[in-house]
């Protein structure tokens, strides 16, 4: 019966410090939701303060800030290693897609949630670099970005398989990835092209992205690395 109880406490006692911890992120966002609203800093102010906000409000819509909330409880070595295991199942996640769910629109609509948290965390490290705490292993960041850049052309090769919308059918995995390589690099062989206007609309976005995302991240590094 006292051995029922001391388990008893503990489940409670664990459970509780759960909920501090859950509690404790979403103060944590919140107070960074007002530090963005109620600066007074010259460089951040209009247009450059609303997105800023639209960075902080979303580490509320993916799950990778609900991973680096572990932390608190686990900490930063095995946060390392869950948004690790969260970045490798992604891209199996897409992967698998690509392959053998080409025509799901369960798995188009996953892999293009996943476009934009991988988006949205870029940005965030950059925009949003005075909150977030600088990186311990800059080499493992600079790793994990590129990840992030062959999963950003991992989504759009799936999108490309799945619309049908070029001058040939991208019927296979390497079709898809060696043209969304292509255009994410901005060389343009011409042997596939876009024959629709969404298509196109798809091809401009892919190209502005990527070359945003290397502008961005570059320029970050390089503003780091002088300090």
């Amino acid at each position: 019966m006292l051995k029922r109880i001391c388990m008893s406490k503990r489940a409670e006692a664990k459970n509780i410090e759960s909920l501090n911890i859950r509690s404790n992120y979403f103060k944590k966002q919140c107070t960074h939701l007002k530090y963005i609203w109620s600066s007074d800093e010259e460089y951040s102010y209009g247009l450059l303060r609303i997105f800023r906000l639209i960075l902080c409000i979303s580490a509320f819509i993916f799950p990778i800030s609900y991973v680096n909330m572990l932390g608190d409880k686990l900490g930063d070595i095995r946060r390392d290693m869950f948004i690790e295991a969260h970045v490798f199942f992604r891209i199996i996640f897409i992967l698998l897609g690509i392959v053998y769910f080409d025509q799901s629109v369960v798995f188009l609509c996953l892999s293009i949630y996943f476009l934009f948290e991988i988006v949205f965390y870029l940005l965030s490290l950059i925009f949003l670099s005075d909150i977030f705490a600088y990186p311990r292993n800059i080499a493992r960041l600079i790793l994990l970005v590129m990840i992030n850049y062959i999963e950003v052309n991992l989504c759009f090769a799936f999108f490309y398989k799945f619309a049908g919308v070029f001058s040939k059918p991208l019927t296979s995995t390497i079709e898809a990835i060696y043209f969304s390589v292509v255009v994410s690099s901005g060389i343009g062989f011409g042997d596939i092209t876009p024959i629709t206007n969404c298509g196109r609309i798809v091809v401009i976005l892919h190209t502005v992205l990527s070359g945003l995302f290397v502008i961005l991240i570059l320029n970050y590094f390089i503003s780091k690395s002088s300090k």
